[in-house]
């Protein structure tokens, strides 16, 4: 999808909400955002061919809301285009768009149905060229909780998800992936409840060589079970324990199984301050690199402070370990181990005004010395939304 074709669908849903709408309201709130950042290691390149350069963005968007009784409507699209200083050939536009009907029918079914669409740079942390590449995502999926009793629920869903590069290159890592998943949820109480389920992704590379050592197909299996409780009216837990197994098909490649786990606790340290920490293990697609599947270990915590309603800052930190499983005729199987620092401030002297300052520092050391690199990132922004005036 191009921009303007993008342009187009927004269009046509403002267009076409308020038509059928009048028992609700219809809730618009465009915005413009324009910014500047400075990268110090544009291509994530070790410290011998690094190269900074400075990055401008203006954004328009809009979000859009709309309720109707138990159905309520959400639409979401922003529309970027980045410059860069040195290296102009990168220029480009970008977009995003997401919809989601959260509907209810009766009493025993609810769920959501959403569609989301990009159109974005890839990076270039795994890439051996500096060529312009495009990454379109589009993702529709489905989820549905039927209430048999108060305390059980059935809950299902189907997923999918295509990612196409432009770059005839890259096109071999090309992925489509569907994902079912079906669960039966207990609701203990109000502040326990407890999930069991199963999930599958069948996964296939279409533009990869029949001649390719890499899978081009594969299915993931992997039986899990959920904890959500909310310890406290100050803390709560979310943990979630399975077993993945991959059947890798095609190539040389073995299968793969691991566990996998990720443990979440939030605190609200006070009204205005929050604390969460993360502790995960997870088996996913690796993305523009030559591996059948990647094992990510990883730890992360994030302090979100409100000093008064006019100042929020965002202090984040991360370290991740991971585990490129290759094909059955690799010598070594690569390890990157990955530190990540940001902090986020936003200060807003009026309601509809934002000025925005970020902050990242990444560490990247890998077992391929060719692949390590460092990088600051830094940059402001200034962002007005136009918000309807409360009812």
């Amino acid at each position: 999808m191009r921009p303007i074709e993008l342009r187009y669908m927004l269009a046509a849903s403002l267009v076409a909400l308020p038509c059928g709408a009048y028992p609700g309201e219809l809730r618009l709130s465009p915005y413009v955002e324009t910014g500047i950042s400075r990268d110090s290691n544009l291509f994530a390149s070790s410290e011998d061919s690094r190269e900074a350069d400075t990055q401008r963005r203006a954004t328009v968007g809009a979000d859009a809301r709309w309720g109707m009784s138990r159905q309520q409507l959400s639409l979401h699209v922003d529309l970027s285009e980045l410059s860069y200083v040195k290296n102009e050939r990168l220029d480009h536009s970008a977009y995003k768009g997401n919809f989601v009907w959260n509907y209810e029918v009766g009493h025993a079914l609810r769920g959501r149905v959403y569609y989301n669409r990009s159109r974005q740079l890839t990076d270039f942390e795994n890439r051996s060229t500096r060529e312009q590449d495009f990454i379109r995502l589009a993702n529709p999926g489905i989820e549905t909780t039927l209430v048999v009793t108060p305390h059980w629920h059935v809950v299902g869903g189907v997923d999918y998800r295509t990612r196409q590069h432009t770059l005839d290159s890259e096109r071999r890592y090309d992925r489509d992936e569907l994902e079912s998943r079906l669960a039966l949820r207990f609701i203990g109480s109000p502040q326990a409840s407890l999930t069991a389920g199963v999930e599958r992704i069948d996964g296939r590379y279409p533009e990869r060589d029949p001649n390719d050592p890499l899978a081009r197909r594969f299915v993931q299996h992997e039986p899990f079970g959920r904890l959500d409780w909310q310890v406290s009216g100050l803390s709560r837990i979310q943990l979630r324990a399975g077993y993945a197994h991959r059947d890798n098909r095609g190539g040389q490649s073995e299968d793969y199984s691991a566990p996998t786990a990720r443990l979440s606790y939030i605190r609200d340290v006070s009204a205005k301050t929050q604390l969460r920490f993360t502790l995960s293990q997870d088996i996913y697609s690796a993305d523009n690199i030559d591996a059948n599947a990647l094992r990510n270990r990883g730890a992360e915590v994030a302090l979100d402070w409100e000093y008064g309603p006019a100042i929020e800052l965002t202090a984040r930190g991360a370290w991740n370990r991971r585990d490129y499983q290759q094909t059955s005729v690799a010598d070594d199987t690569r390890q990157d181990e990955v530190r990540n620092y940001g902090l986020d401030l936003t200060w807003r002297p009026r309601p509809q005004l934002a000025l925005i300052a970020t902050g990242e520092r990444v560490i990247r050391d890998s077992s391929e010395p060719a692949f390590d690199y460092r990088e600051w990132i830094g940059g402001i922004a200034v962002r007005i939304t136009l918000d309807p005036l409360p009812q």
